[in-house]
């Protein structure tokens, strides 16, 4: 956007036309428009590209000075794990199969919308690599950043739950799990029951410090969490083939889930890799020696209580604090 106006420059030559005969003979000087490589004032940022991302959209509009922010424990990959997250990509591919001609996606169209994708293990860039989410991604202005993480460690570091912690267990069953607006769809396992019930109260010390900041205007529920791994992920609309195939579904604050009744991967080219793929996985578990936050492209590890004892990977996964 030109910093001037055409229309500015029209009005400010016809001016100088009309005063080129006052007193003194004084000719007011004409302004030039800005050149095109300058700019405007507000920065342009790059038109987001869906098939960019195997057909992801923003969910919230980027703003200069604000960074997008998680909190996180992270999984660190095994081969273990690797098995789970190809049974949990050939669940989805078995979805998305029967859903023929009417694949959702939206502007992704069908092609893009049937890709079924492999979650990335590793943090860089911006992946966080394997994790289960203790919040809602927040929007954190700069000045914001060092009270925010400061007070995510006093809330970790204060948290006897945590002492317990790791490792972090996770059941066998595949869960689906989408967004509201369900514009993706997750697969991954829910953390076990016991290792839920210790995570629980630390993630509502750390959704209370985000309401506390004004970044959340309520805190949804903790006991509606179902905290889990996502290990594979689509933009097909998946919800004719949950409904179909008799997929158990839920409603919270977090947005929708479906557990996935046992062997409904029978259907659908690639079935029997899957269930041979799970077959041996065993106690899926993740050694955990803090939590994460990250901010824009930073990951900083919140030690959690005696994590020295506890022998965990520290904050490694997910990335490396002050990277």
């Amino acid at each position: 956007m030109p910093l001037l106006q055409d229309g500015g420059d029209d009005h400010e030559s016809s001016s100088s036309s009309a005063s080129s005969s006052t007193a003194g003979g004084a000719k007011k000087r004409k302004r030039l428009p800005a050149p095109t490589w300058l700019g405007g004032p507000f920065p342009v940022h790059p038109h987001d590209d869906p098939s960019a991302h195997g057909g992801r959209k923003r969910r919230v509009a980027h703003v200069n000075g604000n960074f997008a922010t998680w909190i996180f424990a992270p999984v660190a990959p095994s081969a273990a794990w690797r098995r789970r997250a190809a049974h949990c990509a050939a669940r989805l591919r078995s979805l998305a199969e029967q859903l023929g001609g009417g694949l959702g996606g939206g502007d992704a169209g069908g092609e893009a919308a049937a890709e079924v994708h492999l979650t990335e293990e590793h943090g860089g860039g911006a992946a966080l690599g394997w994790h289960v989410s203790l919040a809602p991604m927040l929007s954190l202005r700069r000045q914001f950043i060092g009270p925010f993480i400061a007070e995510l460690g006093s809330v970790v570091a204060s948290s006897s739950a945590l002492e317990g912690l790791s490792p972090l267990f996770f059941d066998d069953e595949v869960w689906v799990l989408a967004s509201k607006d369900c514009d993706r769809f997750f697969a991954g396992p829910l953390l076990a029951a016991a290792s839920a019930a210790l995570l629980r109260p630390a993630a509502e010390g750390l959704l209370g410090a985000a309401c506390e900041l004004g970044l959340l205007r309520e805190a949804p529920s903790v006991a509606s969490m179902r905290l889990h791994c996502s290990l594979a992920w689509t933009v097909a609309d998946l919800r004719p083939a949950l409904t179909s195939g008799g997929a158990e579904r839920f409603e919270s604050d977090w947005g929708m889930a479906w557990r996935l009744p046992s062997g409904a991967a029978s259907a659908g080219a690639g079935a029997g890799l899957a269930d041979a793929a799970v077959s041996d996985v065993g106690d899926l578990q993740a050694a955990v020696g803090s939590l994460c936050v990250r901010v824009g492209d930073r990951t900083t590890p919140l030690p959690l209580p005696r994590a020295r004892r506890l022998g965990g990977p520290g904050g490694g996964g997910g990335g490396g604090g002050g990277r």
